[in-house]
């Protein structure tokens, strides 16, 4: 395990223990979810991040001489997703557990 004292000058120091990747239907479509539960060292209590998997289009556009060239690529990211309740349990299962229920509830109910 990481010392976090060898990071005295951060702020927050986190380490991820466990994740889960769930698909649930989402404003009318099937998406792509995962939950990290995290241990905080200052605490020695689990907390969680959840995430959707999101694709975007990148697009360059090139000019050359007398025209321009556009090209295109399609990228998989995944973005933080607040509809998440606060975690804090003692086991990172028990903190993934909690937020599987608050985001379950919370997808439900979109």
């Amino acid at each position: 395990m990481i010392n976090p004292k060898n990071y005295s000058s951060c702020k927050e120091f986190l380490e991820r223990e466990m994740s889960v990747e769930l698909v649930h239907f989402f404003k009318g479509q099937e998406r792509r979810f995962r939950i990290d539960a995290l241990y905080d060292h200052r605490t020695c209590m689990y907390t969680t991040s959840a995430y959707i998997q999101e694709d975007f289009r990148l697009e360059a556009s090139n000019h050359n001489g007398g025209g321009s060239v556009t090209s295109s690529s399609i990228f998989t990211i995944w973005v933080k997703f607040n509809e998440n309740g606060w975690t804090n349990r003692e086991t990172s299962e028990a903190a993934i557990d909690q937020a599987l229920e608050f985001l379950t509830n919370a997808l439900d109910q979109s």
